[in-house]
């Protein structure tokens, strides 16, 4: 199950960090690496990315930093709602222990920027609700910057699942799952301009 951002990496292929739940662990989840050589047709098991025993690890976005690194952005459960990331420098092939970010955010979604920063954006379910941003170092070593906050007036905890582009002229476009005062939920964005 995920439903995080896959990623077509420097060599081509496409990476897709899925979270399972193991039948002979109920309750703990486990992140796994699918590789698919052919566009997504068919996917390889390339093997587990991270699990806990306390911590739920699940829906996952993926990016390649500029020097080649795969990190995985993670949300979780019984962390104080702060995410993870994960990292690896074999291109999946091994992975480090999990990090934790020290702030909270639930889903993420990462993009890297031409200048290779990486955009990260969440939804924000603590008052007030919103969608919130960092803007990442190029090889997402350094988690304590400024918090970009793009919405501050969500209804409730409802909210979320964030996905960015670049557009031609050279914005973020962040769209997102919102409400406002618990009513009807709907897909907004925001425009971004970073520096």
């Amino acid at each position: 199950m995920n439903r995080g951002a896959m990623l077509q990496a420097s060599d081509g292929k496409l990476y897709w960090v899925v979270a399972t739940d193991p039948k002979a662990r109920p309750g703990v989840t486990m992140l796994n690496l699918l590789v698919s050589q052919d566009r997504g047709l068919t996917w390889e098991y390339r093997g587990p990315v991270a699990w806990d025993e306390q911590v739920l690890l699940n829906e996952t976005s993926l990016v390649q930093t500029v020097g080649g690194d795969l990190v995985a952005f993670v949300r979780t459960g019984g962390l104080d709602d702060h995410g993870v990331c994960v990292r690896s420098h074999d291109l999946g092939r091994t992975w480090e222990p999990w990090e934790d970010m020290g702030f909270k955010g639930h889903p993420y979604h990462a993009l890297r920027l031409s200048d290779g920063r990486v955009y990260l954006l969440y939804g924000y379910r603590h008052e007030p609700y919103g969608i919130r941003a960092r803007l990442l170092d190029a090889e997402c070593t350094r988690f304590d910057g400024d918090e970009l906050v793009l919405r501050d007036d969500g209804g409730n905890t409802d909210l979320g699942y964030p996905w960015s582009c670049i557009t031609a002229d050279g914005r973020i476009l962040s769209v997102y799952y919102f409400n406002r005062g618990g009513g009807t939920r709907y897909i907004a964005g925001t425009f971004v301009d970073v520096d």
